[in-house]
């Protein structure tokens, strides 16, 4: 085998070549043991149709911007804004109302995908009605290419106005001060309570374990509504994980015929580089 590699060393490059094929395709998808963004972190965003002129900028994961992150009108002028950092959210309120037609672009947050809104309308003070809370089925899941055990419970919560959020509090923690919430907002009728990649709002240490969850709605402006009635949820068999322990995937069948069909290829590189 020496011998082999010593007068051919174009064999031995396309070995290590193939060798390095290998490893890329029976590898995991790094990003999904990550807390990558995703699109809708923040609120408004380009996507809200109905935007208030005393709207605040509420971005969920404060560690996707920098230390201050700025808002500037589309001319480039710059807004003063305040910063509330609420445990893992952070909210940017303009110090005077914003205009009407003009559209906004938050700066500095180069993890969120989508940072710029329009002001569509005059200021909104109506707190938006208080949700109804459904528990749904719980879950537990391990698929390919996530990170660690997911472990939650579904909960429907139709959102009780246009372009409201929803702010769940876990065993009282936020009483008597709702902000407390905060810590994960949702902007969706089908929030979670439980352990899951990124976002735990609970984390049951036994079997059966139960928690007693309710939700406030608030709307872009801040204005919230009163508390949902509380609801027990209890935990599955075992406690949910998310660190990034699992084992990396097996290498898939097609992954070893595009390895095969490549091989050939891979050799004829190596040899033509050889002859130079």
């Amino acid at each position: 085998m020496t011998h082999v590699a010593a007068s051919r060393p174009w064999l031995a490059t396309a070995f290590a070549l193939a060798l390095a094929l290998a490893a890329t395709l029976g590898a995991g998808d790094a990003s999904a043991c990550s807390c990558e963004p995703q699109a809708g972190l923040m609120q408004p965003n380009s996507q809200t149709t109905a935007v208030p002129s005393n709207t605040r900028v509420w971005l969920r994961k404060k560690s996707f911007c920098g230390e201050t992150p700025t808002l500037r009108a589309a001319d480039g002028a710059a807004v003063a804004v305040t910063h509330a950092f609420v445990n893992q959210a952070l909210v940017l309120s303009p110090t005077a109302p914003l205009t009407p037609g003009t559209s906004y672009t938050v700066e500095g947050c180069t993890n969120v995908n989508d940072t710029t809104f329009t002001v569509t309308e005059g200021p909104d003070t109506t707190p938006p009605p208080a949700p109804s809370v459904t528990p749904g089925q719980t879950r537990r899941e391990l698929a390919d290419g996530t990170c660690g055990g997911v472990l939650y419970t579904e909960l429907t919560v139709p959102l009780p106005a246009e372009n409201t959020m929803l702010a769940l509090d876990v065993a009282g923690r936020a009483q008597p001060d709702p902000v407390k919430a905060l810590d994960l907002f949702f902007a969706t009728d089908q929030p979670y309570v439980g352990y899951q990649l990124c976002q735990a709002n609970w984390n049951p240490t036994r079997s059966g374990e139960a928690t007693a969850v309710r939700l406030l709605a608030f709307d872009l402006a801040g204005n919230t509504s009163d508390w949902s009635q509380p609801h027990d949820v209890t935990s599955l068999t075992e406690p949910g994980s998310s660190d990034c322990s699992v084992p990396r995937p097996a290498a898939r069948p097609r992954d070893g015929l595009a390895l095969a069909g490549l091989l050939p290829a891979l050799a004829w590189v190596a040899r033509r580089r050889g002859q130079r």
